[in-house]
Parts: structure tokens; C-alpha cells; sequence
């Protein structure tokens, strides 16, 4: 059992091999020929080419008559093996194996030469090829090489794979794209939100403005978003230990329902809170006149001495310069333009 694949392009293009002829083809065995393109193309008669035809590969199409006469026809002109297009208008063309049909007579048992089928899309390229190579007046060669099925099966998976691999390419730049856009109407739609803004202030205020030196801009704050509040081993999870110290079984009941609540809670935090952040911070900074400023909880001291009565009686304390004193890194401020204040307190 072998499978023929046709060289094209530096790729093997399976073509399903007719159930007919191929009589003197082995696995391991190629054929290296020119290219000739039957006339009439659907060799339904005796081709008018036949003197071109001598030790090559002849390219047909379906059509007319069954694939026995055609590739008879291709091999009394002396081809030595044939590839048929599929140029069926279904709107797919993809090859399949050919059959003899009803075709029972002694001239099927004359075809010797192996018979392929190609699909629409590759067929479209040979021909393609064929008429560059004959404005050029040089000639197309062609190999088909006949696999064993281990070696067939390894070339389709590493096939499939690749294709499998472009796809998902694909689906990323699709992702991208959309994204982009939806951040550009995002920007669009803060803008045409600001100008209104602009436009609603009295004559007055503006003539006003106009006195002051300082550019006026609006303010975007992120409150809290940092490590220790949006981590799931942050301040939520020893809040809740330290309140339930004490084992029985309402606190049981009531920890299991905090530990679900508490999932529900971070994985908004991931999957809403994070990416709207996002979206608004690209908008925000795609728009002139525009202040970012983050502000996170982060003790002045090691041991919190200055922190805050409100603070320090729930246990809130962020080492500085810590870990949870960091914005997470999908939010992360911009160092050269963006504004971080720290405090102690609630205020």
C-alpha cells in the first residue's frame, strides 16, 4: 500500500491515487517528468497533443467522460502518469479516490500508468505554472513521489499540525485586531465625551481659564488595585483565617461559603475588573490632556507604626516597597508619565 504526493512548491500535496492502473508502481518510487496540459483539457477523445505527450505527466480535468477513457486516452499518447483536476462546481473541488464505475471491459485492464486526483485549490496553481513556464518557454517538471503509509500518515500529521499552527496564528491577529479596534472606539468615544465637556463650560469660565498657566486635564485614579488586595494569598484570604480561628460547624458552613464567595470575587477581579482597567488606561492615554495616578496602601515604616486607626484595626499592612504595595503588572503604571501615591489611611 502506497500514497502518491506531489511536489509542489516545496510541499507534498497528497493525491489520492485512482483504483485502476498503477500497475508497475512500487513504494519508494518517483516520477520526475515534464508537465503537459491535455488538448482538449478533459481528454474525452484522442489528444491533439499526443506528439507532446511522450514520457510526460498530463494534466487533465473532470468532466465529460469517465476517468477510465480519459486516462486511456493520456496513455496511448504515451504519458507516464496523469494528475485530474478537480475542477468541480460544487464550490469545494477537494480530490478523492477514481473510480472505474460501471466499467467492466477489457480496456480497463490496459491502464497501466498510476492516475491522481488534485484538488481545486492545488490544481489552480499547477495550471498556473504551467502558463508562466510556457511565456517563459522553459519547461515544468513535476515529482510524485509514492510513500509507504508510516511515511504518508507522518507527513499528513506534521501537515495538519502546521495548519493547525497557522490557524491559530490567524486567530491571534484576529484577536489583536479586534482588540485594537475596540480600543480605538474606546479612545473615540472618551474623546467625543471630553470635547463635550469642553463645549458645556460658560464664556466665562473659559476667559477665566485662559489666565492659568497650568494645562487643564482630567484625572483618571485607580484606587487600591494592587497586589495585596487582588492576589488570592493576599489580605482577603488572612482576613478570613484570622476571624475563623475557632473550628465548629457554623464557622465550617461559613468558610466554605466565604471560600466560595471569595472565588467568585478574584476571578472578577481577573476575567472584569483587570481588562475594563485596561481598556480605560489605553483610552486615557491615547488622550491628550490626561492624568493617570495610581493610589495604593503602603505603610511609611516596617512595623506600621503610622498607619491609621481604621487600618490598624483590620490588620491592613503593606510592608513598603513590598510586593503587595505593586500595581499588578497587567495595569502597570508608566514610569516616565503616571503618578503613584501612597497612603496610610482610609482618607
Amino acid at each position: 500500500m502506497f500514497w502518491p504526493f506531489l511536489e509542489l512548491q516545496d510541499q507534498l500535496v497528497y493525491c489520492p491515487l485512482a483504483d485502476f492502473g498503477a500497475s508497475g508502481v512500487r513504494e519508494g518510487q518517483d516520477l520526475y517528468a515534464q508537465a503537459v496540459v491535455a488538448q482538449p483539457v478533459t481528454a474525452h477523445m484522442p489528444l491533439k497533443n499526443a506528439f507532446e505527450m511522450q514520457g510526460k505527466i498530463a494534466v487533465l480535468q473532470r468532466g465529460i467522460c469517465d476517468f477510465v477513457t480519459k486516462v486511456l486516452h493520456a496513455q496511448r499518447a504515451g504519458a507516464i502518469a496523469v494528475l485530474v483536476a478537480n475542477n468541480s462546481g460544487d464550490g469545494r473541488g477537494e480530490a478523492f479516490v477514481m473510480d472505474a464505475g460501471h466499467r467492466q471491459d477489457q480496456l480497463l485492464a490496459t491502464v497501466d500508468i498510476p492516475a491522481m486526483m488534485v484538488s481545486w485549490s492545488y490544481s489552480t496553481e499547477i495550471f498556473q505554472q504551467i502558463r508562466e513556464a510556457y511565456l517563459d518557454r522553459r519547461a515544468l517538471a513535476f515529482t510524485i513521489r509514492f510513500l509507504g503509509a508510516d511515511t504518508a500518515s507522518r507527513v499528513l500529521a506534521q501537515q495538519e499540525s502546521l495548519a493547525q499552527q497557522h490557524r491559530n496564528a490567524m486567530r491571534c491577529i484576529e484577536i489583536k485586531e479586534q482588540r485594537e479596534h475596540q480600543q480605538q472606539e474606546a479612545a473615540n468615544l472618551l474623546r467625543n465625551r471630553l470635547g463635550k465637556a469642553d463645549k458645556a463650560i460658560e464664556p466665562s469660565a473659559m476667559r477665566s481659564a485662559q489666565n492659568v498657566v497650568a494645562t487643564p486635564s482630567t484625572t483618571l485614579v485607580i484606587l487600591d488595585v494592587q497586589n495585596y488586595f487582588v492576589l488570592r494569598h493576599g489580605y482577603g484570604e488572612k482576613h478570613f483565617d484570622k476571624d475563623h480561628e475557632v473550628g465548629s460547624t457554623h464557622s465550617t458552613q461559613a468558610k466554605r461559603h466565604s471560600n466560595t464567595v471569595g472565588l467568585e470575587f478574584y476571578d472578577c477581579v481577573d476575567n472584569v475588573l483587570i481588562p475594563t482597567i485596561q481598556d480605560v488606561l489605553l483610552a486615557s492615554r491615547a488622550t491628550e490632556g490626561m492624568e493617570v495616578v495610581y493610589s495604593v496602601v503602603e505603610s511609611a515604616t516596617r512595623d506600621g507604626r503610622e498607619r491609621s486607626r481604621a487600618h490598624k484595626h483590620a490588620g491592613i499592612h503593606v510592608p513598603r516597597h513590598g510586593f503587595g504595595a505593586q500595581v499588578p503588572k497587567r495595569i502597570a503604571p508608566d514610569d516616565d508619565y503616571d503618578i503613584v501615591l501612597p497612603r496610610t489611611g482610609v482618607k
